[in-house]
C-alpha cells in the first residue's frame, strides 16, 4: 500500500487510516534503518559519560524530554533543555567526557546546530537522532541514529517521526 498525505477534506476515518498506515510503514522501515553497532556505541558513551546533556526544540523537545526522563529513571546523570539560552549555557559548560544527545526532526534547527558547534570545539562526543541523513546535524555529529518519515506538505510526518524516534 502506498502512503498518501492527509488532504483537506479527508474524512476522519480516512485521516486515521492514513496516519496509522504511514506510522506502521515507518516502524517497519526503522528495522532496516537502525545501525545496531552505532546504537551499541551510543549506549557505551552514555554509560561512560560524566554527564549526558539532552537537547531538542519544538516537537523534538518533547521526544528529548522523554529520553531525559528515561536517563534519570536509569540513574544516569543527565540534564535537558529545549530553551535556546539554556542550551547555550549547558553547551558552554560541557567537558570532553560528557555526551551531547540532540533530537531534531529536520536536523536544521539553529539552536541545536549552535550547541553542536560549541561542544565539538571542546572534544565532546555528539549524538544526533534525526529523520534526515543528509542534514547539517547528521553531518556534524559523531554518532547518528536516523529515523524515516515521508516529507509531506501538511507535515503529518512530524507525528510519525516522533513515534519512530521514541
Amino acid at each position: 500500500t502506498t502512503y498518501e498525505d492527509v488532504k483537506f477534506g479527508d474524512s476522519i476515518q480516512t485521516i486515521i487510516e492514513k496516519v496509522v498506515l504511514s506510522t506502521s510503514s515507518a516502524i517497519q522501515d526503522a528495522k532496516e534503518l537502525v545501525d545496531y553497532p552505532v546504537v551499541e556505541e551510543i549506549v557505551k558513551h552514555i554509560m561512560e559519560a560524566r554527564k549526558v546533556v539532552v537537547i531538542g526544540v519544538g516537537a523534538s523537545g518533547a521526544i528529548a524530554t522523554d529520553f531525559f526522563h528515561k536517563m534519570l529513571k536509569l540513574g544516569i546523570e543527565a540534564v535537558f533543555s529545549n530553551d535556546a539560552h539554556m542550551i547555550n549555557m549547558l553547551s558552554m559548560n560541557m567537558e570532553s567526557n560528557d555526551l551531547l544527545v540532540v533530537f531534531s526532526h529536520s536536523g536544521e534547527s539553529r539552536e541545536v546546530l549552535d550547541a553542536v558547534s560549541i561542544v565539538k570545539e571542546k572534544g565532546v562526543c555528539t549524538c544526533a537522532i534525526t529523520s534526515y541523513e543528509k542534514s547539517t546535524l547528521s553531518r556534524s555529529c559523531d554518532l547518528l541514529v536516523c529515523s524515516s518519515s515521508v516529507e509531506t506538505s501538511l507535515r503529518s510526518d512530524a507525528m510519525v517521526s516522533r513515534i519512530i524516534q521514541m
